[in-house]
């Protein structure tokens, strides 16, 4: 923290910090050098700083205009540092920034900052559920869901908005498959006990890339 504070360059370029624990009996228990700056660490093999574990890009972040910088941030609050989680950062950033399609996100994972491993990229240029189609444009992907009406089994259920079914894409396929999407209209107008005009609608966007999904509803007249 102090290095980065006092703007002290790595040590290669001569910048040092010592930092000594004294116990309470006086004596001298640890006595640690840091030469590079925060999500940096000193390279056995060059003797340099290089970067380590998680770092992210925003293009823009029109939530958070002051976190807008067009650079290379260390994402400290990736406290998992194995590459998957870090990966995952890049769709984060993209929509805690409440980025629009077409803008990028991008996490970049350097391990442990050995000069042998190479740096590991995701760049995220779509909102979550979608992927870019054939075209270049983002497209939504998988399984999506709105429930119209009310669920009266469940009343904390999301009503009117339509979203990505993820729990049927995780757990039967929903995504991969447009008959388990069909499925999951039945199976949540049936879980919410609906009735009258009450419905699900699912909509199935398969990987050929096209935009318009295959679409289908459970109402009252689907269960006669």
């Amino acid at each position: 923290m102090h290095f980065s504070w006092c703007g002290l360059a790595d040590t290669a370029k001569g910048g040092r910090v010592q930092v000594r624990h004294i116990a309470a009996d006086g004596s001298t228990t640890t006595d640690e050098v840091v030469g590079c700056k925060i999500g940096h660490t000193l390279s056995i093999q060059t003797g340099k700083c290089a970067p380590k574990g998680c770092w992210v890009h925003r293009e823009q972040c029109p939530k958070h205009p002051h976190a807008t910088d067009n650079t290379w941030r260390y994402a400290s609050w990736v406290t998992d540092s194995s590459e998957a989680t870090c990966l995952k950062e890049a769709q984060s950033q993209h929509s805690w920034c409440g980025m629009k399609d077409g803008m990028a996100a991008v996490a970049r994972y350097h391990g442990d900052g050995s000069a042998t491993t190479d740096a590991v990229e995701t760049v995220v240029r779509c909102s979550e559920g979608s992927e870019p189609s054939a075209s270049g444009s983002c497209r939504k992907k998988g399984c999506w869901m709105i429930v119209n009406g009310g669920c009266p089994n469940h009343t904390n259920q999301k009503v009117g908005t339509q979203y990505q079914d993820k729990w049927g894409m995780d757990n039967i396929a929903a995504g991969t498959d447009p008959l388990k999407c069909k499925q999951r209209a039945f199976g949540m107008f049936n879980w919410c006990g609906m009735s009258g005009t009450q419905s699900v609608v699912t909509k199935y966007y398969g990987p050929d890339g096209t935009l318009e999904p295959t679409m289908f509803t459970a109402d009252v007249s689907a269960h006669h």
